[in-house]
């Protein structure tokens, strides 16, 4: 099935310049240890970080390292290199989370990049119960067809052809506080494509600035989720940003 109309791409001269975007922000990651150090702490609950297409848990070692410093019990997916929704992947990830909520006997949230966070979302639809919150980032939650045109077609060789039906039943928020985490400048995903859509009351997207593959060591992205995940799990709240913070977060607004 064809999609009906042609979905937003990303900017290629944004695209290009995806590799010095995210050394400046490992940089400005380092020189922000005051401001993350003032984070919320943790309650103690598991938390699985999803990686994005072609990418694994070394990617985001430093995050994970981040949120347990925080109090949480982290990990990867622990499935290698991200190649793709293929039923291995889908099936380890499913026993990673409900092996996580079993063993823990506390809802898990869930964080994924990109495609990871389309996951992320598949299992909080399949297994509400065992997920506490879905945070996707930078994630093409809401597309119709193609992102950059490369990652595109190094998807469709490795998987086979969109499933534009199946995507369409995707874009439908999961029954769990859901967080879609958007950059106007991702040269990757167009932001129209990550943000959620006719949502339900728990649904919300938080714009930041930064590139598509730094989503991972973006010091906004790092606040935000140190906010969210702080949230007492029967009293979601969307996200408020306060004081200077505001420059940081240019957006924020539950579903469309």
């Amino acid at each position: 099935m064809q999609a009906s109309r042609k979905a937003p791409v990303a900017s290629t001269p944004l695209a290009l310049l995806e590799l010095p975007r995210v050394v400046t922000e490992i940089a400005l990651l380092g020189a922000s240890r005051s401001i993350l150090r003032d984070c919320p702490r943790g309650d103690g609950h598991s938390v699985i970080v999803i990686p994005g297409f072609l990418g694994s848990d070394r990617y985001n070692k430093a995050l994970c390292n981040y949120l347990n410093w925080l109090g949480y019990n982290v990990g990867g997916w622990e499935l290698a290199v991200n190649l793709g929704p293929r039923d291995e992947i889908i099936e380890g990830l499913e026993r990673r989370l409900l092996t996580t909520y079993q063993e823990s006997g506390r809802k898990v949230t869930l964080i994924g990049h990109s495609l990871g966070g389309v996951y992320a979302r598949e299992m909080a639809r399949q297994h509400p119960d065992a997920v506490r919150h879905v945070i996707s980032l930078g994630s093409p939650i809401a597309e119709r067809g193609d992102s950059h045109k490369l990652s595109s077609r190094l998807f469709r060789r490795l998987n086979g052809p969109v499933d534009f039906e199946r995507h369409r039943e995707l874009q439908a928020a999961p029954p769990v506080p859901t967080t879609a985490v958007y950059s106007r400048t991702d040269g990757v995903v167009h932001w129209q494509n990550a943000i959620q859509r006719n949502g339900h009351v728990r649904c919300e997207n938080v714009e930041v600035y930064g590139s598509h593959c730094g989503l991972t060591v973006n010091t906004s992205v790092w606040r935000l989720l140190a906010d969210r995940l702080s949230q007492a799990e029967e009293n979601w709240q969307p996200f408020v940003a306060m004081g200077l913070q505001r420059w940081m977060y240019p957006v924020t607004r539950g579903a469309l």
